[in-house]
């Protein structure tokens, strides 16, 4: 079999975006397991760093009547906050400021996509359907909330959620309008265009 052409395998080894477009290569697997695994270690070891093992094992077995609670999921929330009212205390500092934190992020991940549907004149490349789930999503949340219990201390130990739920409803409607908005818009400027083809 007789071997390729010189410019048969140059044509074979270019590039498919042309040589212009700069290569960038992914990062090692190694640095991203390792980026990783540090954000995961310091994040567990900042939740837990307010609190010694032995203050944890002291206040289980401080009251032998109430037996021993193994923290699981989002039991550990349950269990702080229960002591924490037990103490006299509001909740979790931590945990609230997470909780805000978290809300103000995810409602302001949104802003930047509906002021660049604003800027460009369209929703191009959106997906209504994601809007629509996240929205009933959302609704959903707030009202598992909500029915549970409408006493304020319930209420205000999930304010943070409830108003970033609450918060992405408002705003997923205001894309879903959005849709409705420009797509209207789109089929006038269409009709426009062939009345004025049909009458010239």
């Amino acid at each position: 079999m007789a071997s390729p052409s010189f410019s048969t395998r140059i044509s074979i080894e270019e590039p498919l975006l042309g040589a212009d477009v700069t290569t960038q290569s992914a990062p090692n697997l190694n640095t991203k397991t390792m980026l990783c695994v540090v954000s995961i270690v310091t994040l567990l070891g900042t939740l837990n760093l307010h609190q010694s093992p032995n203050n944890r094992l002291d206040r289980a077995f401080e009251n032998k009547h109430q037996g021993f609670v193994i923290q699981v999921g989002r039991k550990i929330l349950q269990v702080s906050s229960r002591i924490s009212h037990e103490n006299g205390s509001d909740g979790s500092g931590i945990g609230t400021f997470l909780g805000w934190s978290m809300a103000a992020i995810y409602m302001g991940g949104r802003l930047p996509q509906i002021f660049l549907n604003i800027k460009r004149g369209n929703v191009e490349g959106l997906n209504p359907l994601m809007f629509v789930f996240a929205l009933i999503g959302n609704i959903t949340y707030v009202a598992s909330i909500l029915v549970d219990s409408m006493a304020w201390s319930k209420i205000r130990a999930n304010l943070p959620w409830i108003v970033d739920a609450g918060g992405c409803v408002l705003l997923d409607t205001c894309i879903l309008l959005q849709f409705i908005y420009f797509h209207h818009r789109r089929r006038q400027v269409l009709e426009n265009k062939l009345l004025n083809y049909n009458s010239a």
